[in-house]
């Protein structure tokens, strides 16, 4: 018998909604509360060069491009970069709340997994150790984060 957890959770000093489904149950998110959230915007220094907008991890104080098929990042996602940087400076990382640009192109109101290549997508990843949804589309350029932990695949 399995037992499936639910609830906020602290994991790697963040945050988390656990979820048996990243997908169906985060319906059941109250996201007019998450929307009406000040963003949270932290300083990171970067270990490798990052586009603007790029879901991030922290590993050893650093912060890396999100790569779904490296299992040392499974529980490290923080973010998403406001700003490109290059490695060894520092650059914001918006946490909690809304990141927005303009052009984004997002499908309006959609929930956005990680996916291969420091990406987000509609739809599963068919590569990768695990699945994590990380925002939800409140119109083409913004994204809410959202915080849920990952699902091994």
């Amino acid at each position: 018998m399995s037992t499936k957890l639910a609830g906020t959770l602290n994991v790697n000093n963040q945050r988390v909604v656990n979820v048996p489904d990243p997908i169906s149950a985060l319906d059941a998110v109250n996201l007019q509360t998450l929307q009406n959230a000040t963003s949270t915007n932290l300083t990171y220094v970067a270990g490798e060069n990052i586009s603007s907008h790029t879901p991030v991890v922290l590993i050893n104080n650093l912060l890396y491009k999100c790569d779904i098929t490296n299992s040392s990042h499974q529980f490290s996602y923080i973010g998403f970069t406001k700003t490109s940087v290059t490695s060894g400076a520092s650059v914001e990382v918006v946490t909690e709340g809304v990141i927005s640009l303009s052009g984004w192109g997002l499908t309006t109101d959609s929930y956005y997994q990680l996916n291969i290549n420091s990406t987000i997508s509609l739809t599963e990843p068919t590569l990768g150790l695990f699945k994590q949804v990380v925002g939800y589309s409140q119109n083409s350029n913004d994204l809410l984060l959202l915080r849920t932990i990952p699902i091994l695949k």
